[in-house]
């Protein structure tokens, strides 16, 4: 009998923890989640960026850097004057990828416009637009020099 509650407790210990780390995660991103899905896509000019955490995710083969950011914005949205909030968010991608004077996509709350997040998906794709473009040009530079 000391056995099996043994092995119970060995168990069901390790699956709480999962998931009061699951739980505690949901409640940190979800409201940024729900912004990301509904808010209305906009584009703000990053003035100021400061990382005021960092902690490595993932398992050996495919650990990154997640970076809890403040970055003041200047957000422009259709139809509206530009106007400056602060955003704090965990971002998930590269630190350098996200610069001061950098313009970079937004989502913003439409009930509170000061809420905003950065469309991290959106900036990755634009990052990658950019790769492919550079990745072309050395291309055809090479073939060039090939030729002459």
């Amino acid at each position: 009998m000391g056995d099996l509650v043994f092995i119970a407790l060995c168990c069901t210990v390790p699956i709480a923890v999962l998931v009061a780390q699951l739980v505690r995660e949901h409640r940190r991103l979800g409201p940024q989640r729900e912004l990301l899905r509904h808010g209305e896509p906009a584009e703000a000019t990053v003035l100021d960026r400061v990382n005021l955490e960092m902690r490595l995710v993932g398992g050996a083969r495919s650990r990154r850097a997640d970076y809890f950011a403040s970055i003041v914005l200047e957000v422009r949205r259709d139809g509206h004057s530009p106007y400056k909030t602060i955003c704090k968010q965990w971002l998930q991608i590269y630190e350098f990828r996200i610069r001061e004077r950098e313009i970079v996509p937004v989502r913003v709350d439409r009930a509170d416009p000061l809420r905003v997040v950065i469309d991290e998906d959106a900036k990755e794709r634009d990052v990658q637009r950019e790769l492919a473009v550079q990745r072309e040009r050395a291309e055809r530079r090479q073939e060039e020099l090939l030729k002459s």
